[in-house]
């Protein structure tokens, strides 16, 4: 975000802030009047602040409302709640384990699935890291082997610096317009992208001249380019390290951008992860959330075998559940580090499960 706008930004997250405290508050003084356990209790106050965020989101006529600083403030509110309620299925799971026989664990995790179905909290098992087998034995959740991974670019795998940006706009941009320009260039970008389906160099310089300003074709292609060329980027810690292993183990790698490809291959290229990468669908294909710009990235492979990782509550966790694939959202608690000690520990638990199941074969 441009610095002018941070110190708005602060104060707007301040004040919203207080609205969510309020509800969490008042969601959890709710939970204790109807005696709900830990788990209910969590989901209660889950749904409350989902149902804050799209109240607020409609209220304010804005398309997206990530924050992963403001969110991860909003949800250490809930974390003892989400904790408590982690351990009360945990030691139900953990009785279960704790049987004589495997027929004897079989059976007791029947009667716990449909004691937690009949608790209706089957669907959330995996916000509690839980899940069931084929045969309703509780297992703690390892991620799936998957053929394709779908990244997003800026903030999940590269940290963009765009402090040179405006140097070119101020170039182009007619001097006359420029202070209203640079307050609002980011609001008509959000904008752009909640009303088509994809950019378009003349579709976007149109959408520029109904918002007052004189932004061409040739200089939103010149934009493109410049960026490209001088946008600095940081690659986020451990993404190296997480596409070398994927590419050793076989699997596609795709990036899913809503920015112009004329500015995200170069920076790709130019810090080395352009080489790991086997696709890039970009703004010009399909956007995000778009199912479009999803099945574009998804192609001919199995649902059930892709993954999206992006740092978007909207653009990529819904985006995805919508797709119908899995997905990783990425945030200081979770990062591309943590998400590369999963896949790799998940690969190691499946193979020595296949080497346990071939003894006892």
């Amino acid at each position: 975000m441009p610095g002018e706008f941070k110190p708005i930004a602060k104060s707007f997250y301040k004040k919203v802030y207080t609205v969510f405290k309020k509800v969490i508050k008042q969601a959890e003084e709710e939970a204790r009047a109807q005696k709900l356990d830990p788990i209910h209790t969590f989901l209660y106050i889950d749904e409350r602040v989902k149902a804050t965020y799209v109240e607020l989101e409609e209220t304010m006529g804005i398309s997206q409302f990530d924050n992963f600083e403001f969110d991860e403030k909003v949800y250490r509110k809930t974390d003892k709640h989400l904790i408590k309620a982690r351990e009360q299925l945990i030691a139900m799971v953990d009785e279960v384990k704790a049987s004589s026989s495997l027929s004897e664990m079989i059976e007791r995790g029947r009667i716990l699935y449909d004691q937690l179905k009949e608790m209706g909290v089957l669907d959330e098992l995996e916000l509690f890291d839980i899940d069931f087998d084929g045969s309703y034995q509780p297992i703690i959740k390892v991620l799936p082997e998957y053929d394709k991974y779908i990244f997003d670019l800026d903030y999940t795998l590269l940290i963009p610096d765009w402090s040179k940006e405006d140097d070119y706009l101020r170039e182009h941009i007619p001097l006359e317009e420029q202070e209203e320009f640079f307050k609002q260039k980011q609001r008509i970008l959000d904008e752009y992208e909640a009303t088509y389906p994809r950019y378009d160099l003349k579709t976007l310089s149109e959408f520029f001249k109904q918002n007052g300003f004189t932004v061409t074709e040739e200089v939103i292609s010149g934009w493109m380019t410049h960026n490209g060329e001088t946008i600095n980027d940081e690659i986020v810690p451990g993404v190296v390290e997480l596409f070398s292993y994927l590419k050793l183990k076989g699997k596609k790698i795709v990036i899913l951008t809503n920015w112009f490809g004329g500015t995200q291959r170069p920076r790709l290229e130019r810090t080395g992860l352009l080489p790991y990468i086997d696709q890039v669908v970009s703004g010009e294909d399909a956007m995000k959330p778009s199912i479009e710009a999803f099945n574009i990235a998804i192609g001919d492979t199995d649902r059930s075998k892709c993954i999206m990782v992006g740092d978007s509550i909207r653009s990529d966790a819904e985006g995805a559940r919508n797709a119908g694939i899995d997905y990783y959202i990425v945030s200081s608690k979770h990062t591309i580090e943590a998400f590369f000690e999963r896949v790799a520990a998940s690969a190691l638990e499946r193979s020595i499960r296949g080497v346990q199941k071939t003894h006892h074969n």
